[in-house]
C-alpha cells in the first residue's frame, strides 16, 4: 500500500491524499525534477478475492486509453485526465494519471448549497459533449454524479472515475455498477442492460441533486421536479430534468446530443401545449413493479378511452397553480401516470383554501356531463392531502410530498384545520373512475 512520502517508480514522490474509496486511493504526487503534480490511483487489492477491484481499474485503463490519442477532439480530451503510466504486477496495480486542479461538485455543493442554474446548464453541456463521444465508442459512463465531476478554475470540467464504464455491446461482463440514488432503473435490472440513454438518466438525477441541494444517495427522491424545491429553477430546465429521469427509457432524451441542443436552447424552448382535448392514439401509463421498485409500462388500446376530455369551460387558476378536469374512466394509478405524462400531477390539498377552490371547481362541472348514475363514478379522483404532520395518498398509504417546506401552510392552526370528506379519501384502486384533477404547480 502506498503511504506518504513514498516514492514511485523511483520518479513520483506522494504529497498529500486527495480520496479514499472502497476500490481505491487517490493520492497527490509530485515530481520532484520538474515539479509537475500527478494523480496517483492506487486499486485496493489486500481484499479482492473476488478480482472486481482489478476488473474495475483495468477497465477504467481501458477507457482512458481511448482518450490518449491525438485525433480525439480537444474538447474532450481536455475533460478526461490522461494516463501517463502504469504499474501492475501480482500485488499492486497503479495508475499515474493527469492532476485535475480544481473542486469536486459534490465539495462545492456542500460548500454553496443548491448551485445557479446557468452554471449547471454550462456543465452539463460540456458533459454531454463528453459522453456523446464515448457513447459512439459504444462505451456508457454509467456513475455520472457530483463527486465525479471536477470543475477547473477556468470554469471548465473533467470526468475522473471510469471504474464503472461498460461497453453496452459487450455480454462479457453482466456487473453493471452505479450509485444509488443517481443511477438508471435499468441498472438494477436483472439483465442490466445500458445503453447511452442511462447515462442521461444519471445526467438528469445530477442535474436534481446540484439544483436542489439534495444528495439522492441520502434522501430517496421519488419526484424529480426541481421547481417544488427550488423556485428559482426555470420551468423549461424543470421539464429537461423530468425527461431526463423519467423510468420510461423510451420518454428520456435518446441521446446527449439531443439533451445538448435542449439545454443550449433552454432559455427559448416553447412552453407546453395547454392540455389537448384529443387524446394521444396510444397512452402509456406507468404501473409500480412489484419487489422491484422500478416502474414497468403498459399500453392501453384507444378504444379504451373516448376520444375527447371534457373539460371545464376555463382552467382553474390559482395563483401558482393551474387545475384540469378530465372526464376519462381510469383507476386511480392509470390517472396519477396520465397525470405525470402531462407533465403535472393528480391534484393534491394543501390547505383549506386549496380544498375550497378545487370544490368550487367541481360546482362548475355539468352534472350530465361529468356524472353518471353510478354512485362510485361520482368520485372526482385526486392524489393527496396532509393531516396534521403526514401526508396520505388517497389510497390510504403515508407519502412523502417534498412541496410542502416551499410555501405551503406550515402553522399547525392550518395543518389542523383541515378537513376532509370521506369521499377525498375512499378511492379503491381496483375501480375504475370517471373523472380526476391534474394539477400543475
Amino acid at each position: 500500500m502506498l503511504a506518504m512520502h513514498m516514492t514511485i517508480d523511483h520518479k513520483y514522490k506522494i504529497i498529500s491524499e486527495i480520496g479514499r474509496g472502497g476500490m481505491n486511493n487517490v493520492y497527490c504526487a509530485v515530481v520532484e525534477k520538474t515539479g509537475k503534480l500527478w494523480a496517483v490511483k492506487e486499486a485496493r487489492l489486500d481484499d479482492d478475492a473476488d478480482g472486481v477491484k482489478r476488473l474495475c481499474m483495468m477497465r477504467e485503463i481501458e477507457v482512458l486509453k481511448i482518450f490518449n490519442y491525438e485525433n480525439v477532439p480537444q474538447n474532450v480530451r481536455s475533460k478526461i485526465p490522461q494516463i501517463a503510466d502504469v504499474i501492475d504486477d501480482e500485488n499492486q496495480l497503479i495508475v499515474i494519471m493527469d492532476y485535475i486542479n480544481g473542486i469536486s461538485l459534490d465539495k462545492l455543493m456542500e460548500q454553496k448549497g443548491a448551485l445557479p442554474e446557468e452554471d449547471v446548464i454550462d456543465w452539463m453541456r460540456q458533459l454531454c459533449e463528453v459522453l456523446a463521444y464515448l457513447h459512439t465508442h459504444h462505451i456508457i459512463y454509467c456513475d455520472i454524479k457530483p463527486s465525479n465531476i471536477m470543475l477547473r478554475e477556468d470554469g471548465n470540467i473533467a470526468i475522473v472515475d471510469f471504474g464503472a464504464a461498460k461497453k453496452y455491446d459487450s455480454t462479457t461482463d453482466p456487473r453493471v455498477m452505479g450509485t444509488d440514488g443517481f443511477a438508471a432503473p435499468e441498472q438494477y435490472s436483472k439483465a442490466g442492460i445500458v445503453d447511452p440513454r442511462t447515462d442521461v438518466f444519471c445526467m438528469g438525477m445530477t442535474m436534481y441533486s446540484l439544483l436542489t441541494g439534495i444528495d439522492p444517495r441520502q434522501k430517496k427522491v421519488t419526484d424529480t421536479s426541481v421547481r417544488k424545491i427550488n423556485r428559482n429553477c426555470s420551468p423549461a430546465v424543470d421539464r429537461i430534468i423530468r425527461k431526463c429521469t423519467n423510468p420510461d427509457i423510451m420518454q428520456r432524451y435518446q441521446s446527449c446530443q439531443e439533451l445538448a441542443e435542449d439545454l443550449l436552447n433552454y432559455k427559448n424552448l416553447p412552453e407546453p401545449k395547454p392540455v389537448s382535448k384529443i387524446l394521444p392514439p396510444v397512452i402509456l401509463l406507468a404501473a409500480v413493479a412489484v419487489g422491484a421498485g422500478i416502474a414497468a409500462f403498459k399500453i392501453h388500446d384507444q378504444a379504451s378511452y373516448p376520444e375527447e376530455t371534457v373539460p371545464v369551460a376555463e382552467t382553474l387558476s390559482s395563483g401558482e397553480h393551474e387545475y384540469q378536469v378530465f372526464h376519462i374512466s381510469m383507476t386511480w394509478d392509470e390517472a396519477k401516470a396520465y397525470c405525470e405524462l402531462l407533465g403535472g400531477h393528480l391534484a393534491t390539498i394543501t390547505s383549506p383554501e386549496e380544498q375550497q377552490q378545487i370544490e368550487d371547481l367541481i360546482s362548475q362541472l355539468d352534472e350530465k356531463k361529468y356524472f353518471s348514475s353510478t354512485v362510485k363514478d361520482h368520485m372526482i379522483m385526486i392524489g393527496g392531502y396532509k393531516d396534521q404532520e403526514q401526508w396520505y395518498w388517497v389510497t390510504g398509504e403515508t407519502w412523502e410530498y417534498s412541496n410542502w417546506a416551499a410555501g405551503q401552510p406550515d402553522s399547525h392552526s392550518e395543518i389542523t384545520a383541515l378537513t376532509f370528506s370521506p369521499d377525498w379519501v375512499a378511492v379503491n384502486p381496483a375501480h375504475t373512475y370517471t373523472n380526476f384533477i391534474c394539477e400543475w404547480d
